[in-house]
């Protein structure tokens, strides 16, 4: 993860500094600009645990969860609980939480490819995230 951040903060450096932004404090910027990144990484990791629990682990990549199923014994009726809930999300809310939060797409790059908006992609991730909230909240309880 290290090395993903690492490359991430100056490809987005790089990127602004061509964009014309000028910058008074280089070192603040690249370390904002780490820190930000690193943020979003955790999150991300933290909502992957979160719906593959301990199976994340041993995987090498989401899709190795999704297509074979794998789960641990203690883990059954949790998985129950999320296929009950995320069978309750609408197919494009499906594949967009899945796309974002799962799989780690930008917003941006959700938008093209399923060639619409970035708002209909903020708004259609959103509602998701609160249907799986309130679907989830008795299994949390």
């Amino acid at each position: 993860m290290a090395e993903d951040v690492y490359q991430e903060t100056w490809l987005r450096a790089a990127l602004q500094m061509n964009s014309g932004k000028v910058v008074r404090n280089f070192k603040n910027y690249i370390f904002t600009i780490a820190t930000n990144i690193f943020r979003d990484e955790l999150r991300r990791a933290q909502i992957r645990r979160f719906f593959l629990g301990h199976a994340l682990e041993n995987a090498e990549s989401a899709e190795d969860i999704w297509v074979s199923g794998v789960s641990q014994p203690n883990e059954y009726e949790w998985h129950d609980y999320l296929q009950n809930a995320m069978g309750k999300l609408s197919a494009k809310q499906r594949i967009f939480f899945c796309l974002h939060h799962i799989e780690g797409f930008k917003i941006s790059d959700i938008s093209r490819m399923m060639k619409c908006s970035d708002g209909t992609v903020k708004a259609t991730i959103h509602r998701a995230v609160q249907k799986l909230r309130r679907e989830l909240k008795e299994y949390k309880e």
